[in-house]
C-alpha cells in the first residue's frame, strides 16, 4: 500500500522557498561526444597529397585503417580516414608522430540539444533524476534512441484523461477502436491501449488512482510545458487494470491473466507490479517461472510498506527483481526489507499524477518499483539484442552505495540495500576494452525439491538420503566469461563463504543456459537454518572488480533424522508397547515417544536428533513392570539405528553411559516428603521448601536467579545472560531446571513479569476548513506526524495551492493542487459566474417498483451518456421518479443501474422498471426493440433481456435502443443440473459463436441478445454445449427450450416446421432427432430454426 501525501516538517516550507525562484526554467542539456571509427586528419601546408598516399598505405599494411579515405574539398589539406575500433587510439598515435601531419583526431558524432520544459522537473518536486548523487538520467535521454520495445504496467488503471499522461500510452494498432470486433484475433476485443484483466473488457480507466501515480512515475509527459517528466517518456507503455473495481486490492486470477495479456505481446520487455501480499501462491510463482524461462522479459515487484523484514509476493519469487525503497539521506522508514530485494530505488517524497490533471506527493515502494522497470526499459531500448537477464545484470553490477559509503565490492548485497541503489553508469557498460558486458546469472529456485526460499515449506518426507544431493539449475554465461561458481554460507548475510559439497559441471569453466549448474551434497550443511546459496560469474570487467555476474537464493534447510528398528526382550521378542527416548531419565527427560507395530514390534520416528539415548518401554506413560534399558547412538549419516546396547533388565537405569551402576531407591521416613511453596514450576513466583538431595540427605532449597553460569548465583540480574534456577519436587526428590531464560530480568528467585507499556499519547491534528477544501484557507495543527507547534497554512504559488489536511491516522499532510481559475490567500477561486445561455433541455420519467431486503428496498442509478447524474434509493411501491436534464438526450443515452442487489434465505432485494416517458415519448420495457443490455452476474446466475413483467434479480443495467438495423432474439430455456452445474448454450450466427447462456435453472429463464444486424431465423443455432451423465449419483444434465422470440416473432420448438436437426450422441444412450417443447435434450446437440 502507498502513502498518498507528502509528510509535512519543519524542511519543507524552506526548501520549498529555495527552489521555487527558478521552478519554470527549462532544463536544457545537450547530448554527449560519441567516437566514431573515423579520424580527421589535417596535412602541414607545404605536404602534397603524395605523401598523404604513402602515410595511408603505411597504415593500411599495419592493418590500422580500412580502404576508406576522403577529402574535405572545401576544407584545405584535410582528409577523413577510417580505422577499426581496435586500432582507433594507436592509429591517432602514429598520425600525431608524423612530421607530415599537423594533427590528427577523432570524428565525433553531435545531436541536437534537448530541452526539458516541464514545470516540475525541479530538485525540488523530482529531485531524483538528475542530481548526480541520484539517477542522473540526463546522460540516457541525452542518447536515447527509439525503440518499438514496450513496457507493461499492471495496477489500477490510467486516468486516461489526464493532460501529462497521454503521449507515451501504448497503442495496439491492429485494432480498431470500439467496434466490437477483435480485429487483430489475440481474444481481446478493443484492445486499444490496454486491457481489464478483472472484469475482462477494455475499460482501463483508473477508479482508485494508484495506477496513475504509477504510471506517470515511468512515463509522463515530457517537454509539453506540464507536469511532470516519467523516467522512460521516450518509449511507450501498456496499461493493464487488474483490480477490484474501486479498491486498491487485486486477485491472483486478474494478475495471472494480465501476465499472459502482456507477455503475449512480443514488444513488451518489462512488467512493473507495485502491487503484492505477504503470501505466496503457486499459481503466480508459475506465470513468474514461464517468463523468466522465456528470458525475453524483466519483471519488477515492490517488496511492500510494513517497514518489516518480511517477504513481499510477487517480489519474492525466483526472477523477480524486488524493489526496495529510500529517500533522499537514507533508507525509507516504511519499506520493507529482507531477502525479496534485489535494488533499491528513490520511494519517498516522489512527485507524481493524480486524477482529474492534479498532482502531488506520494510514498511507497510502489514508485520505486518502476523506477528500477523503466530504467531496465531504457536499457531494453538501446540494446534491443539483450535477453531479459542480461539487462538484469545491468542493472545488479552498475549500482551506487549506500548513503555513508563511498563505494561497494562486486559481491556486495544487503537486505536493505540489494544489490545497491539503481544508477545510470550502466548506460555505457564497456567496461572491457569498450566491449559491452552481457552477462545472465539466475539460480532457478522453483527447480529445488526442499524447502528453500520464499516460504514455500516443502519439507522432506521419509530419510534425509532421499535429499542427500540436489541439482542447481539456471543461467550461468558472459561474453567475457573466465568461470563462475558456487557458495553456501550460514544466515542471509553470511560472512564466509564456502563450495564444500558442491560439484560444478565442467568445473565452472563453461557457460550454462538454462541447465544444470552443479550438483550440492546437503550433508555438507551441519545443522538446520537459514543459508544462502549464490551464483558468483568471474569475467574479465576491470571496472566490476571481474565479478560481472551474480544471483543468490536462500535455503530454509531442515534437517530430521529418520529412524527405524526392532528392540527385543532379553528372549529375542520384539517389544509391542510404546517406548519413551530418555536424555536424562533420572529427571525423566524425554525427547520422543514412539510406537509400535503390534505385528511386527517394528518402531519408527522421525524427528530425533542426533544423540545418545535411555530407551525404556511404557503403556501410557506409566512404567507397568520392570522396564528393560538400551541405550542408542543415533548419527546423521545414517539412517538406522546406529548402535543398540542392551544395558540391563530390572532396577533404576543408569546414564547413557553402558559401564553405569544403578543407585538403590533411598526410601523417605512419612514425615519427610518434598514440599515446593510455588507448587512446581512457577517462574514467575520464588519457591522455597524441603525434600530428598542425595540418597540419604534431606535439605531446604529455595529458587535462585544466576547470571552467565548456573553457579554464579545473584539477587537480580538482567539481559540475555540471566537466568533462572527453578527447584521443584519430583517425588521425594529435589530436581532442579537450570538456563530458564527470565525475558524482562530476574529478582529474588523469580522471573519479572513483562513490565506494562506507558501508554503513548494518541496524536492529534485539526485542520480549520475541514480537510481538502479547495475553496477555503485552512490551518492545522495537532501533535501528529508532520505537525509542529505552530501549524501550517494552506497557501498559493501562483495557480498552484499547497493545501494542508489531515490523515487518518492525525498525520500532517500537503497536497499541490492546480486552481484552475486561480489561487488566492490560500485558496483556489471560485469559478466565474458566466452569462447564462438558454440551452434546451430533456425530462425523463421513470416508472418502477422494487422488494426489499431487511427493510432495505432497491437503490437505482440514471446514467446518460455514461456519467451518472441522479441516483434514486428506496424504490418500494410503484410510482413515477423525475429527472430533468439541462441538455436533449435520445433513449439511447439512458441506462438505468440497479446498484444494491441481495438477497437471503428468505428474501430477495429485486428491481422492476416498467417504462419510461421521455420528453412526453413512452419506451415500453417489453418491447422487443426497447431491451435490456446489462451484463448480470450472480451466484445463482442471471440472464439478460428481461422485459416487463419480469425483475432484475442481480446489479446490472437496461439500455434504451430503437435501432431498426439490428435484430433483438430472446431464448426461452430451462435445465436440469448434474454434479453442481446447469446446462450451457451456446449460441451461434451463421455458424460463429457470438455468446453463452449459463446457469439455466428448472426455471423457465429468457435470455436476449441484440445482433448488430437483421436475423433470420434460419441463422440461429442453439449448441447444448456442457452435456453430462453422472451414473453414480444418478444425474442427469439436459437441456429445455421453449422457444424463441425474433423481433417480436415467436418460434415454438414444437411447431412442424421448428425443429432440431442437431447430430446427438452419447455414450450411455441413444439420442434421435426433433425433440418437442415436452422433451429436453439429454446429450450434446443444437436446435437450428
Amino acid at each position: 500500500m502507498s502513502k498518498t501525501s507528502l509528510w509535512l516538517g519543519l524542511v519543507f516550507l524552506a526548501a520549498f522557498l529555495m527552489t521555487s525562484f527558478y521552478l519554470l526554467t527549462p532544463q536544457v542539456f545537450a547530448k554527449s561526444n560519441q567516437n566514431t571509427n573515423q579520424i580527421i586528419v589535417k596535412y602541414k601546408e607545404d605536404k602534397t597529397p603524395k605523401i598523404l598516399k604513402g602515410v595511408v598505405n603505411f597504415l593500411k599494411n599495419r592493418r590500422q585503417i580500412a580502404e576508406k579515405n576522403q577529402k574535405l574539398n572545401s576544407l584545405k589539406n584535410m582528409y577523413v580516414i577510417e580505422a577499426s575500433a581496435e586500432t582507433l587510439e594507436e592509429t591517432i598515435k602514429d598520425l600525431e608522430t608524423d612530421e607530415n601531419v599537423e594533427y590528427a583526431v577523432p570524428d565525433r558524432e553531435l545531436n541536437a540539444d534537448i530541452i526539458i520544459s516541464d514545470p516540475y522537473y525541479t530538485d525540488y518536486y523530482q529531485w531524483y533524476l538528475r542530481n548526480p548523487n541520484y539517477l542522473d538520467m540526463n546522460k540516457i535521454w541525452e542518447q536515447q534512441a527509439s525503440s518499438s520495445a514496450v513496457m507493461a504496467i499492471i495496477d489500477t488503471g490510467i486516468d486516461l484523461s489526464h493532460e501529462d499522461l497521454q503521449a507515451n500510452l501504448w497503442i495496439n494498432h491492429n485494432e480498431v477502436d470500439n467496434n466490437g470486433i477483435d480485429d487483430d484475433g489475440n481474444g481481446y476485443i478493443d484492445d486499444i491501449y490496454g486491457w481489464n484483466s478483472y472484469n475482462d473488457t477494455n475499460d482501463i480507466r483508473d477508479d482508485v488512482g494508484h495506477g496513475t501515480a504509477v504510471y506517470s512515475v515511468a512515463a509522463a509527459t515530457a517537454n509539453n510545458n506540464l507536469g511532470i517528466v516519467g523516467m522512460a517518456w521516450t518509449g511507450k507503455v501498456m496499461v493493464i487494470k487488474a483490480n477490484y473495481p474501486g479498491s486498491s486490492t487485486f486477485n491472483t486470477s486478474s494478475i495471472l491473466k494480465a501476465i499472459a495479456y502482456a507477455s503475449s505481446f512480443p514488444e513488451v520487455k518489462v512488467i512493473n507490479l507495485s502491487l503484492g501480499a505477504t503470501v505466496s501462491n503457486q499459481a503466480e510463482q508459475d506465470a513468474i517461472t514461464d517468463i523468466v524461462d522465456q528470458n525475453k522479459i524483466v519483471v519488477v515487484a515492490s517488496v511492500g510498506n510494513n517497514s518489516a523484514d518480511a517477504i513481499h509476493f510477487p517480489a519474492g519469487y525466483s526472477g523477480v527483481l524486488g524493489a526496495s525503497a529510500y529517500s533522499k539521506t537514507d533508507f525509507a522508514y516504511f519499506s520493507n526489507y529482507g531477502f525479496g530485494v534485489d535494488l533499491a530505488a528513490p520511494g519517498d517524497d516522489i512527485y507524481t499524477a493524480k486524477p482529474s490533471n492534479s498532482y502531488g506527493f506520494n510514498d511507497g515502494t510502489s514508485f520505486a518499483s518502476p523506477m528500477i522497470g523503466a530504467l531496465g526499459f531504457l536499457y531494453a531500448q538501446k540494446h534491443p539484442d539483450y535477453s531479459a537477464l542480461q539487462i538484469v545484470e545491468i542493472l545488479k553490477n552498475f549500482t551506487k552505495p549506500p548513503f555513508g559509503q563511498s563505494n561497494i565490492a562486486p559481491e556486495w548485497w544487503n537486505s536493505r540495500w540489494g544489490y545497491g541503489r539503481i544508477s545510470s553508469d550502466g548506460w555505457e557498460n564497456n567496461c572491457n576494452g569498450g566491449e559491452n558486458i552481457k552477462t545472465e546469472a539466475l539460480i532457478k529456485s522453483y527447480d529445488l525439491e526442499f524447502e528453500l526460499e520464499d516460504q514455500y515449506p516443502l519439507y522432506p518426507e521419509g530419510a534425509i538420503s532421499s535429499l542427500q544431493t540436489i541439482a542447481i539449475n539456471g543461467w550461468a554465461t558472459s561474453n567475457n566469461l573466465i568461470n563462475y561458481k558456487l557458495e553456501w554460507g550460514e544466515g542471509i548475510e553470511p560472512i564466509s563463504w564456502s563450495d564444500s559439497g558442491i560439484s560444478l559441471v565442467n568445473n565452472g569453466t563453461g557457460g550454462i543456459s538454462n541447465g544444470l549448474l552443479g550438483v550440492f551434497d546437503l550433508r555438507q550443511i551441519p545443522e538446520s537454518g537459514v543459508y544462502t546459496l549464490r551464483l558468483i560469474i568471474n569475467g574479465e570487467a576491470d571496472c566490476l572488480g571481474n565479478i560481472v555476474g551474480q544471483d543468490r537464493i536462500k535455503l530454509v534447510i531442515e534437517k530430521q533424522y529418520s529412524v527405524s528398528g526392532k528392540i527385543k526382550n532379553l528372549s529375542g521378542a520384539p517389544i509391542r508397547v510404546p517406548v519413551v527416548f530418555y536424555t536424562d531419565y533420572a529427571n525423566k527427560i524425554y525427547e520422543k515417544f514412539a510406537w509400535s507395530n503390534e505385528d511386527t514390534g517394528e518402531y519408527v520416528n522421525n524427528e530425533l536428533s542426533s544423540g545418545v539415548y535411555i530407551v525404556a518401554p511404557h503403556i501410557f506413560g506409566e512404567e507397568t513392570y520392570e522396564p528393560e534399558f538400551w541405550s542408542i547412538t543415533l548419527d546423521s549419516a545414517n539412517t538406522q539405528w546406529k548402535d543398540i546396547n542392551f544395558i540391563q533388565q530390572t532396577g533404576t537405569p543408569p546414564s547413557p553411559t553402558p559401564t553405569s551402576t544403578p543407585t538403590p531407591t533411598p526410601t523417605p521416613t512419612p514425615a519427610q516428603t518434598c514440599t515446593d511453596s510455588d507448587g512446581g514450576k512457577d517462574y514467575l513466583v520464588k519457591g522455597t521448601g524441603s525434600g530428598w538431595n542425595t540418597d540419604t540427605e534431606f535439605v531446604g532449597f529455595y529458587d535462585t536467579c544466576y547470571q552467565d553460569y548456573w553457579a554464579n548465583l545473584v539477587s537480580s540480574c538482567t539481559g540475555d545472560t540471566c537466568y533462572l534456577a527453578e527447584k521443584y519436587c519430583q517425588d521425594q526428590y529435589v530436581k532442579t531446571e537450570l538456563w530458564v531464560p527470565c525475558a524482562y530480568g530476574c529478582s529474588d528467585g523469580a522471573c519479572l513479569p513483562e513490565p506494562t507499556p506507558t501508554p503513548t499519547p494518541a496524536p492529534t491534528c485539526a485542520d480549520t476548513d475541514g480537510g481538502l477544501n479547495y475553496a477555503q484557507k485552512g490551518h492545522i495543527s495537532g501533535t501528529g506526524l508532520g505537525c509542529n507547534n505552530s501549524g501550517w497554512d494552506d497557501f498559493c504559488y501562483g495557480d498552484i495551492l499547497q493545501e494542508a489536511h489531515c490523515g487518518s491516522l492525525n498525520q500532517c499532510f500537503t497536497d499541490a493542487y492546480t486552481c484552475p481559475y486561480g489561487c488566492s490567500d490560500g485558496a483556489c477561486l471560485p469559478e466565474p459566474t458566466p452569462t447564462p445561455t438558454p440551452i434546451p433541455n430533456s425530462k425523463v420519467v421513470i416508472y418502477a417498483q422494487g422488494t426489499q431486503v431487511d427493510n432495505v428496498y432497491p437503490s437505482m442509478a440514471l446514467e446518460i451518456k455514461g456519467t451518472r447524474v441522479k441516483t434514486f434509493t428506496n424504490i418500494s411501491s410503484y410510482k413515477a421518479y423525475e429527472y430533468q436534464h439541462n441538455a436533449p438526450i435520445t433513449a439511447s443515452d439512458i441506462t438505468l443501474r440497479f446498484l444494491n442487489d441481495t438477497s437471503t434465505s428468505t428474501q430477495d432485494r429485486n428491481l422492476r422498471v416498467d417504462k419510461i416517458i421521455l420528453d412526453g415519448m413512452t419506451y415500453e420495457t417489453e418491447d422487443y426493440s426497447t431491451f435490456s443490455v446489462g451484463s448480470w452476474s450472480s451466484f445463482n446466475g442471471c440472464g439478460q433481456g428481461y422485459k416487463q413483467s419480469e425483475w432484475l434479480h442481480c446489479n446490472g443495467t437496461f439500455s434504451f435502443d430503437s435501432d431498426a438495423n439490428s435484430s433483438i432474439l430472446q431464448i426461452y430455456a430451462s435445465g436440469s443440473p448434474a454434479l453442481g452445474e446447469y446446462p450451457i448454450i451456446d449460441l451461434n450466427i451463421d455458424q460463429v459463436k457470438v455468446g453463452s447462456f449459463k446457469s439455466l435453472s428448472n426455471t423457465l429463464q429468457v435470455f436476449a441478445y441484440k445482433h448488430p444486424s437483421k436475423l433470420l431465423p434460419k441463422d440461429i443455432k442453439l449448441v447444448f454445449a456442457n452435456d453430462k451423465y453422472s451414473a453414480a449419483s444418478n444425474e442427469d444434465r439436459n437441456l429445455l427450450v421453449d422457444k424463441i422470440v425474433l423481433d417480436g416473432v415467436t418460434y415454438e420448438t414444437e411447431a412442424p416446421s421448428v425443429y432440431s436437426s442437431g447430430a446427438w450422441s452419447s455414450t450411455l444412450k441413444a439420442c434421435a432427432t426433433g425433440y418437442l417443447k415436452t422433451q429436453k435434450l439429454a446429450c450434446n446437440g443444437y436446435f437450428q430454426f
